[in-house]
């Protein structure tokens, strides 16, 4: 979808449900909500954002000069294993066009995309989004949409810092003969599988919360509708809420065990103790 974002992630990015959000919320004139929502510097920000059309003016790729700085080896390492018998297939492995180089790149692309400095930041939105979808759903998603498996590509530092210390001894060692090139070549061909691992996962995952979001979303609304909340008598005392009917045709159309396990979760997010009686006559007003 040019120019937006499409349903299923506006849903992640919601929550799941319509919200408004509100500027802030008082309780005797203490503020408990506050939202960043303007200012001159932020201003001057999204001046620059919507220049360029992403956000490359605010945000930034951390793995961007690792995967830059192996890359930069690549040229005067190849150069060494020109006159290397059976290297060939080393060199290949290192700026084919398969090869160690490419995979760096697709590396960082992958990371751009979800730091939002291209595709119009529809990656660092994706992210979010699937941020609120493991929220609401925990385990019940499978290991391979956890976070750490979507910022793969952004946290890549020990791996990316580990071949680019590794590389320069293993071309080294194949130059002396002090390694077989084949086993180089393998070395660097479990590297560029562990990268790719790395973006198709990421991907994968996001891909997987945009398609099971909506379910997410309808256990929770369908949770969110059974629950009757509590009412107060005149004296401030806490009551048990009456179901309305629509409520009672809701719970109906869930099964019973569903029922129950909504019910009980819902008990137990909405528990209270019931304390003392407070002498309200002997407190002081907040104003004195």
């Amino acid at each position: 979808m040019a120019g937006g974002i499409v349903l299923p992630q506006a849903l992640q990015l919601i929550g799941g449900v319509p919200l408004m959000k509100v500027g802030s919320v008082f309780a005797e004139k203490l503020s408990i909500t506050k939202r960043l929502d303007g200012g001159a510097g932020v201003q001057q920000l999204m001046s620059k954002v919507l220049s360029d059309g992403n956000l490359s003016s605010i945000m930034q790729n951390p793995m961007a000069a690792l995967t830059q700085g192996i890359q930069g080896q690549l040229g005067g390492l190849t150069s060494q294993l020109q006159n290397v018998t059976n290297a060939s297939g080393l060199i290949s492995a290192l700026t084919g066009s398969s090869g160690l180089g490419n995979a760096l790149g697709v590396l960082q692309a992958s990371g751009d995309n979800l730091a939002g400095l291209t595709n119009g930041a529809s990656g660092f939105f994706s992210m979010l989004g699937h941020a609120s979808t493991v929220d609401m759903a925990g385990s019940a998603l499978p290991p391979g949409a956890g976070m750490d498996v979507v910022t793969g590509p952004l946290t890549a530092g020990g791996l990316l810092n580990s071949i680019g210390a590794t590389l320069p001894t293993v071309v080294s060692q194949v130059v002396s003969g002090g390694m077989d090139p084949v086993a180089a070549t393998n070395w660097v061909q479990g590297q560029i599988a562990t990268i790719g691992g790395l973006v198709a996962g990421s991907a994968a995952a996001l891909a997987y919360g945009q398609q099971v979001h909506p379910l997410v979303a309808s256990v929770s609304s369908v949770a969110g509708a059974l629950v009757v909340p509590p009412v107060f008598d005149a004296s401030g005392n806490r009551q048990d809420g009456v179901a309305t009917g629509f409520q009672g045709v809701l719970n109906s159309l869930v099964q019973p065990g569903a029922a129950a396990t909504i019910a009980a979760s819902a008990a137990a997010q909405i528990s209270h103790v019931v304390h003392d009686a407070i002498d309200v006559a002997g407190m002081t007003s907040l104003e004195d």
